[in-house]
Protein backbone atom coordinates (compact mmCIF):
# COMPACT_ATOMS: atom_id res chain seq x y z
CA UNK A 1 0.00 0.00 0.00
CA UNK A 2 2.83 2.20 0.92
CA UNK A 3 4.49 1.42 -2.43
CA UNK A 4 1.24 2.48 -4.50
CA UNK A 5 0.75 5.79 -2.09
CA UNK A 6 4.86 6.51 -3.02
CA UNK A 7 3.95 6.09 -6.90
CA UNK A 8 0.57 8.22 -7.34
CA UNK A 9 2.68 10.95 -5.40
CA UNK A 10 5.46 10.76 -7.82
CA UNK A 11 2.50 10.86 -10.84
CA UNK A 12 0.84 13.66 -9.33
CA UNK A 13 4.46 15.64 -8.93
CA UNK A 14 5.52 14.53 -12.44
CA UNK A 15 2.00 15.89 -13.97
CA UNK A 16 2.36 18.95 -12.06
CA UNK A 17 5.91 19.26 -13.40
CA UNK A 18 4.11 18.54 -17.06
CA UNK A 19 1.98 21.14 -16.36
CA UNK A 20 4.37 23.60 -15.60
CA UNK A 21 6.35 22.55 -18.38
CA UNK A 22 3.60 23.28 -20.88
CA UNK A 23 2.73 27.03 -19.32
CA UNK A 24 6.12 27.87 -19.60
CA UNK A 25 6.54 26.62 -23.34
CA UNK A 26 3.10 28.29 -23.97
CA UNK A 27 4.68 31.47 -22.33
CA UNK A 28 7.81 31.11 -24.19
CA UNK A 29 5.39 31.01 -27.45
CA UNK A 30 3.61 33.94 -26.49
CA UNK A 31 6.48 36.00 -26.50
CA UNK A 32 8.07 34.52 -29.51
CA UNK A 33 4.52 35.67 -31.23
CA UNK A 34 4.90 39.37 -29.49
CA UNK A 35 8.32 39.61 -30.43
CA UNK A 36 7.89 38.61 -34.33
CA UNK A 37 4.54 41.02 -34.52
CA UNK A 38 6.79 44.03 -33.12
CA UNK A 39 9.11 43.04 -35.79
CA UNK A 40 6.96 42.82 -38.81
CA UNK A 41 5.14 46.14 -37.10
CA UNK A 42 8.99 47.79 -37.10
CA UNK A 43 9.54 46.40 -40.82
CA UNK A 44 6.14 48.15 -42.16
CA UNK A 45 7.05 51.13 -40.53
CA UNK A 46 10.42 51.47 -41.71
CA UNK A 47 9.36 50.96 -45.32
CA UNK A 48 6.58 53.65 -45.07
CA UNK A 49 9.07 56.28 -43.86
CA UNK A 50 11.70 55.22 -46.69
CA UNK A 51 8.48 56.15 -48.69
CA UNK A 52 7.91 59.40 -47.49
CA UNK A 53 11.95 60.31 -47.51
CA UNK A 54 11.76 59.26 -50.88
CA UNK A 55 8.48 61.31 -51.53
CA UNK A 56 10.22 64.64 -49.80
CA UNK A 57 13.57 63.86 -51.74
CA UNK A 58 11.72 64.22 -54.53
CA UNK A 59 10.07 67.62 -53.78
CA UNK A 60 13.16 68.71 -52.73
CA UNK A 61 14.61 67.62 -55.91
CA UNK A 62 12.00 69.44 -58.06
CA UNK A 63 11.82 72.58 -56.46
CA UNK A 64 15.57 72.59 -56.90
CA UNK A 65 14.92 72.15 -60.77
CA UNK A 66 12.45 75.08 -60.55
CA UNK A 67 14.81 77.42 -58.69
CA UNK A 68 17.41 76.97 -61.36
CA UNK A 69 15.18 77.06 -64.42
Amino acid sequence: MDKIKTLQQSLSKLKEKENDTCDQVKRSLDVAEQAQYEKNSAELEIRRLKDELERQHMKLRDAFVDQVR
